[in-house]
């Protein structure tokens, strides 16, 4: 003989109506953090798209001023703007997101040129980064 009692109720009404407002109220507290996560989620998408522009951009003008030649000046461009399409084609495509691009070039005055470049997403946040790109020295065997 078992010197432990077993009860062979069950689980009773008020156990279970108990146990379904609790899961209830954990759903109802997810679906309400919903609309957050989704904006979070669409801001970290436009952000990561940014930087990847951003340097894109700063690689190609870096690369444009290590190709000039002796006798070719370094650019010194005040600030230019124009529009990049997250897609990376000329015109945007179905569902595209346009970012503004501010780039500009001052030369340093020593063979090397800072470069500056901003990249603004639709919601108007931004971010920018700086380099110092020189020429390449021509190659004398």
């Amino acid at each position: 003989m078992s010197i432990l009692t077993c009860s062979k109720r069950g689980i009773s009404l008020v156990e279970v109506m108990i146990a379904t407002f609790l899961l209830a109220v954990g759903i109802l507290a997810l679906l309400a953090m919903q609309p957050m996560s989704w904006k979070t989620a669409g801001r970290s998408n436009l952000l990561g798209t940014a930087a990847g522009i951003l340097h894109q951009e700063l690689t190609n003008n870096e690369l444009d001023i290590m190709r000039l030649t002796s006798d070719e000046t370094l650019p010194d461009d005040g600030p230019i703007t124009t529009t990049v399409y997250a897609s990376g084609e000329a015109a945007p495509q179905t569902d595209d997101t346009a970012f503004t691009v501010e780039t500009t070039r001052t030369d340093n005055g020593d063979g090397s040129c800072t470069v500056s470049i901003t990249v603004t997403a639709p919601d108007n946040k931004s971010i920018s980064e700086s380099i110092i790109a020189t020429r390449q020295q021509p190659f004398s065997p």
